[in-house]
């Protein structure tokens, strides 16, 4: 097995097992911006629905296999043309991609996306999002984050959604995300191809908003304290 470096032993090791102010008008306008569950800059993943199929050496502005044998197909996507495949062969120990994304520390970031599998997985492997946190020389931070997975359990040809969250640590310069299949034991039978589509990794919340929404809160604790004042030369 040939792996891609920098050497991520958090991937190896997976591969083997506002009290709001109700005067303040501002204050609104931020709060409606922030409706639902996550407020989140897009784009941020480069290639996210793997459209351009192919792979980008060094896995900075795309992607980049990282072990096994993935590839980009246009048999199967959930959305375009394309998606990847991670497809396990023998006497390797998965099949995974992964791709560098600068991050701010201190910052939340949102690695969603979908996979799929058309056949039953052999036991123990798995198909998972990974989010890792490295620094200026992408080395790992701490452990990775990963997502729910897709399993000898889940339904086939049914594209299930994937999520994992984390915040980047102080020193952390990159995220490594990576998709692909894995698993705990080394087994050589039973298959394992999953599919992977329409990732997006994004920061929470995205900083427009975050900046619209601290200008709420000053225009809206300005507000209310111009009124107060203004009751009290009243009365």
């Amino acid at each position: 097995m040939k792996l891609s470096s920098p050497f991520n032993p958090v991937v190896v090791a997976r591969l083997f097992n506002i009290m709001p102010l109700t005067r303040s008008r501002p204050l609104v306008v931020a709060a409606l911006v922030l409706r639902g569950p996550l407020a989140v800059a897009q784009g941020v993943l480069a290639d996210a629905g793997f459209e351009s199929g192919t792979f980008v050496p060094g896995g900075t502005g795309g992607w980049v296999a990282y072990s096994g044998s993935p590839a980009f197909v246009q048999s199967t996507a959930r959305s375009g043309n394309w998606s990847l495949q991670a497809n396990y062969a023998p006497m390797m120990d998965g099949s995974i991609v992964h791709q560098w994304v600068a991050v701010q520390p201190g910052s939340r970031y949102a690695l969603t996306g979908w996979g799929m599998t058309p056949v039953r997985l052999g036991n123990n492997r798995v198909g998972y999002l990974d989010l890792t946190f490295c620094d200026i020389n992408h080395v790992p931070i701490g452990q990775g984050n990963e997502s729910g997975t897709i399993s000898s359990s889940s339904p086939l040809n049914t594209w299930i959604a994937l999520s994992v969250t984390g915040t980047a640590p102080t020193g952390a310069a990159y995220a490594e995300v990576i998709a692909g299949v894995g698993f705990p034991y080394f087994q050589t039978l039973g298959n394992n191809a999953v599919y992977f589509d329409d990732l997006t990794l994004s920061q929470i919340p995205e900083p427009a908003v975050h900046a619209l929404l601290m200008t709420g809160l000053s225009g809206g604790l300005w507000f209310h304290s111009r009124k107060r004042q203004s009751w009290r030369v009243e009365r």
